[in-house]
């Protein structure tokens, strides 16, 4: 049998006061100071009750969701993953909750903007790194129409967007790393990388390109490789890279979990890293920290995204029209014992 939920009715029966003084003291909208002893009598029969106010309802009268929305092209990405988790924190401790949504493309992108046309939240975090400019151009097209704060990570004008961005740099992270391995006397370098079929207008396939460039070295198409989206398919590709006649003695990954894997095939064939192979990965996640050897990377030396999401959360509660800012996030390189 169903149990009935308790209701505004119950509470006030309860603690002997109108249903109205209840409603003001849940809505904090009381025409006058309610006093204290009675705020405390509504407040323990509330709790007896296990009374639940309906949020629903709260949030039309407030004309406000209490929600933000994140989207990001894949979760299981480590730097994604703790992004999300430390969002959802400060979001919390606003009394905001986080939906989270995959926009693997233009498509689900343009269903999500239209959601939040409808009123699915209060403001928008979106990733629209290493979106092709066909892409970027439909999404700046689309943003258009959707009037509320918006911060959008990527490599974009934020007057284009009418959004604040949060910009990192890849591009200039990726070509000091393998400037770096040349200068350690490296000139046969891997690239176990994303996007290989459209590396042109890949940010990190372009720092390695130019380092290998500005070096006087060719670029091999040999050892220049897709793969780096899973540990299990880096691992196909290392393996494949190594099996080479002409394997090469370093290998720069644009993933971190790539970069392990590399590593463990490496110790699979009995390698010794970095004296036979060098490697560095991408992003800066913990585990490069605790992986033998410790794992060189590119990526934020600050992970503290607080700023970001407090900036998202004063541009909803203040209605700040200021000008759409740039949040830059530095990215370095990271050395340790893998190079």
């Amino acid at each position: 049998m169903k149990t009935k939920k308790p209701t505004q009715l119950d509470v006030a029966k309860l603690a002997g006061v109108s249903r109205a003084t209840v409603s003001y003291i849940i809505n904090e909208n009381a025409p006058a100071p309610i006093p204290q002893k009675t705020q405390e009598k509504v407040r323990d029969a509330i709790n007896a009750l296990g009374y639940v106010p309906n949020q629903q309802a709260q949030h039309l009268r407030k004309q406000s969701t209490k929600r933000i929305c994140v989207a990001f092209s894949r979760l299981g990405v480590p730097y994604n993953d703790r992004f999300i988790d430390d969002f959802q924190k400060i979001a919390k401790s606003h009394d905001y909750s986080v939906i989270i949504n995959i926009c693997k493309n233009i498509e689900d992108t343009k269903y999500l903007l239209q959601q939040l046309r409808g009123g699915l939240a209060d403001g928008l975090f979106i990733e629209v790194a290493g979106a092709r400019q066909e892409m970027l151009d439909e999404i700046v097209k689309e943003f258009k129409t959707v009037h509320l704060p918006k911060i959008v990570m990527g490599d974009i004008d934020p007057k284009r967007v009418s959004a604040d961005v949060l910009r990192t740099d890849p591009f200039s992270a990726s070509y000091r790393a393998v400037k770096y391995l040349i200068q350690q006397g490296h000139n046969h370098i891997g690239f176990v990388g994303h996007f290989i079929a459209e590396a042109d207008e890949y940010d990190r396939f372009n720092g390695y390109r130019q380092a290998m460039l500005e070096a006087g070295l060719n670029l091999d198409k040999s050892i220049i490789i897709g793969g780096a989206d899973t540990r299990k398919t880096a691992y196909h590709s290392a393996e494949e890279l190594l099996n080479l006649d002409n394997p090469p003695t370093a290998i720069f990954c644009t993933a971190d979990i790539a970069a392990l894997s590399v590593i463990a095939v490496a110790h699979a064939r009995g390698m010794v890293v970095p004296q036979e192979l060098a490697v560095i990965g991408t992003g800066n996640i913990p585990e490069c920290e605790y992986s033998f050897p410790k794992l060189t990377s590119i990526g934020p030396v600050n992970r503290d995204i607080s700023h970001v999401a407090e900036l998202l959360i004063s541009r909803i509660e203040d209605n700040d029209q200021s000008p759409p800012k740039t949040i830059t996030q530095e990215w370095d390189l990271i050395l340790r014992d893998s190079t």
